[in-house]
């Protein structure tokens, strides 16, 4: 009976060794799985850093753009006003300029006419005048 016994409690012995080993084991597994755990939380955290970091400049990408936008709206009105100014001087400039060729032409034939008198004979003379005059 103690022989029995003693392989008994040899058997308890063998399955409590057993059972710390399988125990150790599935402690090392779970150690593992916490280091592993702590790696993916911390890749997750950096991840979510990186992505508020992306979210932040996206938005000052965002103003900025809208920035430039606004100010090309305003060169842009800008440049139509100075299309309008350049066209109207223009047409300013080609009115001076008609009637400065009208006046030029006048001068001319007031000259002629003056010179005709000078050089002419009376009829000359009148034709003359009536070049100044027109």
């Amino acid at each position: 009976e103690a022989e029995a016994l003693r392989k008994e409690v040899q058997q308890i012995v063998n399955e409590a060794e057993e059972s710390r080993k399988s125990a150790e084991a599935i402690k090392k597994e779970a150690e593992e799985s916490m280091c592993e755990a702590q790696a993916i939380k911390r890749d997750a955290e950096e991840s979510r850093k990186s992505v508020e970091a992306i979210k932040r400049e996206a938005g000052e990408s965002m103003k900025a753009a809208e920035a430039i936008k606004r100010d090309a709206e305003k060169s842009m009105k800008l440049a139509d006003r100075l299309r309008e100014d350049a066209s109207k001087a223009m047409q300013d400039a080609e009115a001076r300029g008609e009637c400065l060729g009208k006046e030029r032409d006048r001068a001319d034939a007031a000259e002629r006419a003056l010179q005709d008198i000078a050089d002419g004979s009376p009829s000359e003379k009148e034709i003359g005048a009536q070049r100044a005059l027109s």
